[in-house]
């Protein structure tokens, strides 16, 4: 079909590592609230080091949210995350068609 599967905001709430190993997903998406205090707390970095060689052990990928600088970037990319994504790179947009369907009250 196409579709890849990943599971969102991994290491929060319920998820675990059980999670990664049961499920049969393509990517892991690191939750935010590791990489935001990535440069203040030590245990985030030990944290996404981990999960990002474990994916990589398995022949998954990785992708870290809420980038907003570049030391968090240098920080992410030295772990071996293999995509980034947050404010750094750009903001989310409404699309036209969005918004046309959000006027119409359809969603």
């Amino acid at each position: 079909m196409g579709c890849r599967v990943a599971p969102d905001d991994f290491g929060a709430g319920h998820t675990s590592f059980r999670t990664l190993k049961a499920l049969a997903v393509d990517m892991i998406k690191i939750d935010g609230s590791f990489v935001t205090g990535l440069a203040r707390q030590p245990s985030d970095l030990v944290f996404v080091r981990a999960l990002a060689s474990l994916a990589e052990s398995s022949g998954k990928a990785t992708v870290a949210e809420c980038i907003e600088d570049a030391k968090t970037t240098a920080m992410l990319e030295q772990c071996g995350v293999d995509y980034l994504r947050g404010y750094l790179y750009g903001r989310p947009t409404v699309r036209a068609r969005d918004r046309r369907v959000e006027t119409l009250g359809l969603v």
